[in-house]
């Protein structure tokens, strides 16, 4: 029996959007574990979100950083604005892979599957936000 062991904080997050045109926006809200569960203040993170090819290439699609496609938002700044402009999406249909990371702290906090798609969309629409606790 072999147990799996994780060194890092990231989560699996699986993002979708369509080809050619600027993303709808979405809000990942940052929250310190515990009881009750209180904001995590991001305004001293450099965030940047990376788009590679694949999972484990180190050739770019494109990087949102702060001011350019990634904005930090809300009362508790704990929110992190996440807009991708239709010229970003100008790749071919395809799954790649993405990376939200703050440069300062250099660690991973999101990553996964990034799907361009042209077609009909499946995607459910529940919260305009996505959770994530420290």
């Amino acid at each position: 029996f072999m147990q799996d062991v994780f060194l890092d904080k990231s989560r699996n997050v699986r993002i979708r959007a369509r080809i050619n045109e600027a993303s709808v926006p979405r809000t990942f809200a940052f929250f310190n574990d515990g009881d009750p569960r209180t904001p995590h203040d991001i305004s001293s993170y450099d965030f940047e979100l990376i788009v590679f090819k694949r999972i484990n290439s180190l050739v770019k699609l494109f990087t949102l950083t702060i001011g350019a496609g990634l904005t930090v938002q809300g009362a508790d700044l704990n929110e992190l604005l996440v807009e991708v402009t239709a010229e970003q999406a100008s790749v071919r249909a395809d799954t790649y892979f993405w990376r939200l990371r703050s440069t300062g702290q250099d660690n991973t906090w999101l990553n996964g599957a990034w799907e361009f798609h042209q077609g009909e969309s499946d995607a459910i629409v529940e919260e305009d936000e996505v959770h994530i606790y420290q």
